[in-house]
């Protein structure tokens, strides 16, 4: 749950004070209780009725199947319904404690006078508790396919693999080898390039999310139907060559180059980098300077990537997911598409 603002500097503490207000002082009304809920209902149904959003739902529950991660984003109107004003606050007594929260200020301030105004605010919160996590239990052994036939125009594609959480020592690698293979729907990289050229696919993505003990790398795409087997093959095997192949220096460059723009660029947005630290903070207990980052991104080599890939992606580790009109296809040959050598 994250509270955020931005403004000028003669605001900052006025700001301040509005937002500890709304975090320390809320109000639990029944009938905005019940007018949220019903919002949340209708945004349920409007991420099934887009495929492409339902698919980036739907591998969530796949990867982290058995898993608290792998409820049901879009809850039950019977599991909503039991929601009440009570619960609201008892659950918002629990997490708005000092062990489970930070305070991120980013950009030109007087240091003095926002630390004074901080701890003013907030000293007095209850000490609390560290969220407790129960630990990911990866029982994954073989492939996970989801088939949802829908009348939609293409055919939603998401590949994904479990991974590690946000404090592993593989991190940056881990972000490094997602730069490569299609951060952001990068158009450069080379799966995106041979999609677009061989089947007209409009784009393609890679993303990579950790959470306090595990997270994924998921691959994201579209296409009609008649192209998802040869789409699945190609993505399949750009994997595969992760395992077998070093990037060439050339590749190694522009991947690590993507990451420390990136990171570079947070200087200028300082409400992205307040965010970025305080997850940082949550989860780590210290914060990752941009400089520090860039260094941690220099030292990744091929070698790291391809030794990383073997870990990752395992045939009885990936999770497929389709949405589309798949009609005509079967398991069988969706699962023969999906093989690739160890």
């Amino acid at each position: 749950m994250t509270f955020s603002f931005e403004t000028r500097r003669s605001s900052v503490i006025p700001c301040l004070d509005l937002v500890s207000n709304i975090i320390l002082k809320p109000r639990f009304r029944r009938d905005v209780l019940h007018r949220e809920l019903r919002r949340v209902e209708e945004e349920d149904r409007l991420d099934e009725d887009q495929a492409d959003e339902w698919a980036r739902l739907l591998i969530e529950e796949v990867v982290f199947k058995g898993n608290g991660l792998g409820n049901p984003i879009s809850n039950s109107n019977s599991s909503l319904a039991e929601i009440t004003v009570k619960d609201l606050r008892s659950w918002y007594r629990k997490i708005v404690c000092a062990k489970r929260m930070a305070v991120v200020v980013t950009g030109n301030f007087d240091r003095g006078k926002v630390s004074e105004k901080i701890e003013k605010l907030f000293s007095h919160l209850p000490v609390g508790s560290k969220p407790t996590v129960s630990g990911f239990q990866d029982k994954q052994r073989r492939l996970r396919l989801i088939l949802v036939n829908r009348p939609t125009k293409v055919v939603q594609i998401a590949v994904a693999f479990p991974t590690f959480g946000f404090s592993h020592p593989h991190r940056i690698t881990l972000s490094v080898l997602n730069s490569y293979l299609g951060a952001y729907g990068k158009e450069s990289t080379r799966l995106n390039m041979r999609l677009s050229a061989d089947y007209g696919v409009y784009s393609v993505w890679s993303n990579v999310w950790h959470f306090s003990d595990c997270g994924r790398i998921v691959v994201l795409t579209s296409v009609k139907s008649t192209g998802v087997l040869d789409v699945l093959k190609i993505i399949v095997h750009e994997i595969a060559l992760l395992r077998q192949r070093k990037l060439t220096s050339e590749e190694l460059w522009f991947a690590k180059k993507f990451l420390k723009d990136g990171a570079r660029d947070l200087r200028y947005n300082p409400m992205d980098e307040a965010e970025l630290f305080a997850e940082q903070l949550l989860t780590t207990g210290d914060i990752i300077p941009g400089e520090q980052y860039i260094q941690a991104v220099n030292s990744v080599r091929s070698a790291d990537i391809r030794r990383l890939a073997r870990k990752i992606f395992r045939p009885g580790k990936m999770n497929v997911v389709l949405i589309g009109p798949i009609q005509s296809l079967d398991r069988k040959q969706i699962a023969s598409a999906l093989r690739f050598s160890k």
